[in-house]
C-alpha cells in the first residue's frame, strides 16, 4: 500500500522491510528442505513517478512481475540452492484458465 502514497522514501523503507522478511522466510524454508515461490499480483513501487508529468504515480503498473523460485535440489554429494526468476504472467493462466498472452 505504501507505493500508492507516491512517497519514494516510504516505498524504499517498505521494500527494505519486505526484503528482510523474505530473507527470514527463505532461510526457514531452506532449513527444512522446502521450496518457495515468491511473486506479486501487480507492480507499483518500481514506478513512483509518471515519466511524462513528473507527478507521483500511485496506481498499479502493468510491468512484468517476477516469479522467484527458491528450493533445494538433490545433487550428488549434498544439496544445492537453486534460484530463478521469471515473469509471473507467463507462468500462470488468467482467471478464466486461458494461457497468458505474449504481450503480458
Amino acid at each position: 500500500m505504501v507505493g500508492h502514497t507516491g512517497v519514494m522514501e516510504a516505498a524504499i523503507k517498505a521494500v527494505e522491510a519486505l526484503d528482510n522478511c523474505i530473507e527470514q522466510v527463505t532461510k526457514a524454508v531452506e532449513s527444512v528442505g522446502g521450496q518457495l515461490l515468491i511473486t506479486a499480483d501487480h507492480g507499483n513501487a518500481e514506478q513512483m513517478r509518471d515519466p511524462a508529468t513528473g507527478q507521483a504515480h500511485t496506481a498499479h503498473t502493468n510491468l512484468p512481475v517476477p516469479l522467484i523460485y527458491v528450493g533445494a535440489k538433490k545433487r550428488e554429494g549434498g544439496r544445492r540452492r537453486q534460484t530463478f526468476r521469471h515473469c509471473a504472467n507467463h507462468a500462470v493462466a488468467d482467471g478464466d484458465g486461458n494461457p497468458a498472452r505474449d504481450d503480458w
